[in-house]
């Protein structure tokens, strides 16, 4: 772990320029016994081309994100939210949903839907 303040820490789009630091430290995570979603990269590769949702980024490379499904309405869906594991308990998903809570509603939702299976 490292000490971090979340505060800080800068929230940017997904994008496909991100994803590379995004799965390496998935795979190094999940190759050391540490509970990520690495068995779900196809999706996260796919949501961060497409673009919806935010990271937390740290020297350029993202540490978190939150991920959106896609919507329409006025309904939006928080699919994914994933943090480094040496950045947890420091507030950066604290950060992340905050951050995607004001940008859907900027976007138009009426109603955010968080999906949790941990």
């Amino acid at each position: 772990m490292t000490d971090l303040d979340a505060t800080q820490c800068p929230v940017l789009p997904v994008s496909a320029a991100l994803l590379p630091g995004a799965l390496e430290w998935q795979r190094a995570a999940h190759d050391a016994g540490h509970d990520v979603l690495f068995d779900n990269r196809t999706t996260v590769e796919r949501i961060f081309r497409r673009g919806t949702g935010l990271c937390a980024v740290v020297g350029g490379v993202p540490i978190g994100y939150v991920l959106f499904s896609a919507f329409t309405g006025e309904v939006r869906e928080i699919s994914v939210v994933e943090v480094h594991p040496w950045f947890r308990r420091q507030g950066v998903a604290a950060r992340l949903m905050a951050a995607a809570e004001e940008h859907l509603k900027d976007s138009g939702a009426q109603c955010i839907d968080v999906e949790c299976t941990s």
